[in-house]
């Protein structure tokens, strides 16, 4: 499963985006973690004319990361109510 964040264009939000992704990082998150224009633009679609291009893709690699990942979205230091007016969506694979 891959989770695919987007947000708007507010200049901050790219400092948000790295410290969110560094925080994972600190919190033991184990999978992969992609800003490469490539995977983004492949992961913008799905199966309908709906298209967003991810400023990053996120794909834990077990359960233990998809808790992490909810940890650090959770934790209120990050205040991810505010980074990147946060958008997930999941997508399998």
């Amino acid at each position: 499963m891959n989770m695919i964040g987007t947000h708007d264009s507010d200049p901050s939000s790219q400092l948000d985006l790295t410290r969110l992704m560094r925080r994972l990082a600190e919190m033991g998150f184990r999978g992969d973690i992609d800003t490469d224009r490539a995977p983004r633009h492949a992961a913008s679609t799905e199966n309908s004319g709906y298209q967003i291009t991810p400023d990053v893709i996120i794909a834990p690699r077990d359960a233990e990361d998809l808790r992490c990942v909810t940890r650090v979205l959770d934790d209120a230091g990050l205040n991810v109510s505010r980074v990147l007016s946060l958008r997930l969506c999941c997508r399998g694979g």
